[in-house]
Parts: C-alpha cells; structure tokens; sequence
C-alpha cells in the first residue's frame, strides 16, 4: 500500500483524464477516481494500491484508490 497526500488534476493529454499529484511531485494514474474526488487543487490524504497494468495514458503509476480523506 502507499500512503500519500495528493491534489487531483484534470490532465489534457490523449482525450483527458483525472490524475493524481503527490506532495512530492509523483503521478498516479487512478483507476477508480470517484466523483468526490474529481475537483482541482483539493488535497486528499489517500491510500493507494499499486496495480500492474498497461494502458493507453503514457501519464503516472496506475493504482487502485483503496480510502481516501480530505485534507
């Protein structure tokens, strides 16, 4: 599991996307983005789940949003 406080972005590459930026500057590429989450610049303390998979967004670590808290 990985333990991280992250904002969500709107990312305009290949169509769009939801993704995740960490304080220190890591992407994580969700999943499962639940709505509540979908919002700019709103910190969330979030416990992921790295997942092994390939995709066609070239952008962040693919994970599975395990719990999540808003800062």
């Amino acid at each position: 599991m990985i333990f991280k406080q992250c904002t969500a972005e709107y990312i305009e590459l290949e169509g769009g996307f939801w993704g995740l930026i960490s304080i220190d500057g890591e992407h994580f590429l969700p999943m499962n983005m639940p709505e509540q989450l979908k919002t700019r610049g709103v910190k969330f303390q979030l416990t992921l789940e790295p997942l092994e998979l390939m995709g066609i967004a070239m952008w962040g670590n693919p994970v599975k949003i395990i719990t999540f808290t808003t800062s």
